[in-house]
């Protein structure tokens, strides 16, 4: 006989949570949020850090339930179904009388440096009436001087950029431009 050792744990994570929205569907604005863009170097199964020296590296052990793309989109879409409220028709059927606004979300920036920060950078626009607009946000949160991931710093941030971009849809769809410089 010999020895045999066991695989290493592999975590995995995701950014959003579920429950079922509360108001009717007649109340809530329609959105379609587009497939979100995610740099090359972000768009892997590890969740990436970046070191003292500005290097990026993939955490070892430590993934994304699903693609990053897709764990941002389920999460944006979440967060504005609940709290704008709104419906993402993306894959279902829109009322036909009410107007669908389509969202596009490119993120530029998503990674941790472990025990100092969780950086979220990030572009969107709304479209779907005269003019789209466009804004941007730049989110940072600080973290415990500590070597392990904060992968709750990952999920404020998603929350946040989505606060964001329900706070321009609804000025949008009242006919305001974007007052998003969104720095937070």
């Amino acid at each position: 006989g010999g020895c045999v050792s066991a695989p290493p744990l592999v975590r995995s994570y995701s950014l959003s949570t579920a429950t079922s929205p509360s108001t009717s569907n007649a109340e809530r604005l329609q959105f379609r949020l587009l497939s979100v863009a995610v740099p090359e170097r972000l768009n892997t199964e590890m969740i990436v850090a970046q070191s003292q020296s500005g290097a990026l590296y993939e955490l070892f052990n430590t993934m994304w339930a699903s693609p990053l793309p897709d764990e941002l989109r389920s999460s944006i879409s979440y967060y504005m179904s609940q709290k704008l409220p709104g419906i993402d028709v993306t894959y279902i059927a829109a009322d036909p009388n009410r107007p669908v606004y389509r969202l596009r979300v490119a993120v530029q920036e998503f990674f941790t440096v472990v025990g100092e920060h969780t950086t979220l950078a990030a572009s969107w626009s709304v479209s779907g009436g005269e003019l789209p607009i466009n804004c941007v946000g730049d989110y940072r949160i600080n973290l415990a001087d500590s070597n392990a991931v904060d992968i709750d710093s990952f999920r404020q941030l998603s929350r946040r950029v989505a606060k964001d971009i329900s706070t321009s849809l609804r000025q949008y769809a009242a006919g305001s431009k974007c007052t998003s410089g969104a720095s937070s």
